[in-house]
């Protein structure tokens, strides 16, 4: 299924054959941020919202006013949300236990920098949670008890470095990937 998100609705495609057919779409608060498959989690500025093919809205979690939402990642046991109004990445526990547990400032870590609403993240099939910290201009890895694993990037204008304001602003890692 393709699952497609738009100005305040996410529309859903089955394929048959080699055409992609409509299968539904349900209305969502605000304009979408991320999706998952499976269940489908919509970020929406400051909470997600959790929706089923089946029903159309069927869980809200905020995540205070000053979150705003940016990017989602699903793993086996847990949701990761990118939040970019607080400088933090979220751990929701299923069921429903809400943690924050990204690990903060300290001396192997110097904490995310996120300067505008660009912070992005990705579960590898390393088990690492890969994230954008676009103020340092570094990609870097996390596992997903929170623990800084390692980052790399540099500001610069050559080919192998991130340059701008706010970069590198997404990520996505294939299936496969390694370093």
């Amino acid at each position: 299924m393709l699952f497609c998100g738009g100005d305040r609705s996410v529309k859903i495609f089955g394929q048959r054959w080699l055409a992609e057919i409509f299968v539904r779409s349900f209305r969502i608060a605000a304009r979408h941020r991320d999706c998952d498959d499976g269940k489908i989690f919509v970020g929406v500025k400051d909470h997600i919202e959790i929706h089923t093919l089946r029903q159309a809205h069927r869980e809200r979690r905020t995540f205070g006013e000053k979150s705003y939402v940016t990017s989602i990642a699903l793993a086996a046991d847990a949701l990761f949300v990118a939040d970019a109004g607080n400088r933090e990445i979220i751990r929701c526990d299923f069921p429903a236990k809400l943690f924050r547990d990204s690990e903060k400032k300290n001396a192997d870590n110097p904490g995310f920098a996120i300067p505008s609403a660009y912070f992005d993240l990705s579960l590898g099939s390393d088990g690492l949670l890969w994230t954008t910290n676009t103020g340092r201009h570094q990609v870097e890895a996390y596992m997903t008890d929170g623990k800084f694993e390692l980052g790399w990037g540099a500001t610069g204008m050559a080919i192998e470095n991130f340059c701008g304001c706010c970069n590198p602003v997404h990520i996505t890692r294939l299936p496969t990937a390694v370093l």
